[in-house]
């Protein structure tokens, strides 16, 4: 049976917003390095190539980057470029139809354009790329210990 709510953080979201509990931390759990810059998967094209590309650099330079993350950063530009070209589809033919029934509906374009919104404001959530969620981030110093001063101790 398939999980009930949100979906989980990542343990560096958790870091860069403050909720991340120790108690709660699983001792064998994966651990990813950051990624300091990637290329641009060759299926990519169009509007998601420079959604890719811009938030790539934006993440890799604050260490938001890791391989966990490439997958939700490719759905975000996916997602992104199918808004652009729906915009560009609602610009050319609007956003409502008749039918041949003489009803009036959503377009598909207006669909694609709604449901792609949904995508990039998840996302712009858990990486603080929007205000709201920029103001729930606060950064702790670094741990300038290393594993021999705690030995040590």
């Amino acid at each position: 049976m398939g999980q009930a709510g949100r979906p989980r953080k990542s343990k560096a979201e958790k870091i860069a917003s403050g909720t991340l509990q120790k108690c709660r931390e699983v001792g064998n759990a994966l651990e990813f390095r950051p990624i300091s810059s990637v290329d641009v998967p060759d299926y990519l094209e169009g509007y998601a190539v420079e959604f890719f590309e811009y938030y790539s650099r934006l993440m890799a330079s604050v260490g938001l980057l890791t391989p966990a993350d490439m997958l939700e950063l490719e759905k975000a530009s996916i997602a992104y470029s199918m808004m652009r070209e729906a915009y560009d589809d609602l610009k050319e033919n609007g956003s409502m139809q008749v039918t041949r029934s003489g009803y009036t509906q959503k377009t598909a374009a207006f669909t694609v354009y709604s449901d792609a919104n949904k995508i990039l404001s998840d996302f712009s959530n858990r990486y603080g790329l929007n205000v709201v969620s920029r103001e729930r981030i606060t950064m702790s110093e670094p741990d300038n210990e290393d594993d021999l001063d705690k030995l040590q101790k």
